[in-house]
């Protein structure tokens, strides 16, 4: 399995150019039509769907959809940034995986998925349900 946290990412958080927050920037997450491989230097969206292409199917919009419900919080010592579920309603595709970007800040990536094998919807919802415990989590 492939996924992972993107460098520029890294590099965008430290030199206050990306902001997580619920009245931050605006993330998008688009799904990917073949297993994709984690390169930690690739700093676009474009880039991305260079090497690994975009899906196509009914109920998905080129570009994939906008995150909503963002936060940022503290468990501990741990900060943790969650939103809510992503979802395509009215979906027939297949998806291998998923990756968050930030459309505020030149589409940079942030955050690569790799579902582990191909997932298929049939004239019904595709939803991303991320974990309890956050999307990305710093420690």
């Amino acid at each position: 399995m492939s996924s992972g946290l993107y460098t520029i990412l890294k590099t965008n958080l430290m030199n206050k150019l990306v902001n997580l927050g619920s009245s931050g920037d605006t993330f998008y997450v688009g799904l990917l039509s073949a297993t994709p491989t984690f390169t930690a230097t690739q700093t676009t969206w474009a880039q991305l769907i260079g090497v690994t292409p975009e899906i196509t199917g009914t109920g998905y919009t080129t570009n994939g959809v906008a995150l909503t419900g963002q936060s940022v919080s503290t468990v501990g010592t741990t900060a943790v940034w969650s939103a809510s579920t992503a979802q395509w309603t009215s979906a027939s595709f297949t998806a291998y995986g998923a990756a968050i970007y930030d459309s505020t800040v030149s589409n940079n990536l942030l955050v690569l998925m790799d579902f582990g094998g191909a997932l298929t919807v049939s004239s019904g919802t595709f939803a991303i349900i991320w974990s309890g415990s956050g999307i990305i989590i710093l420690s």
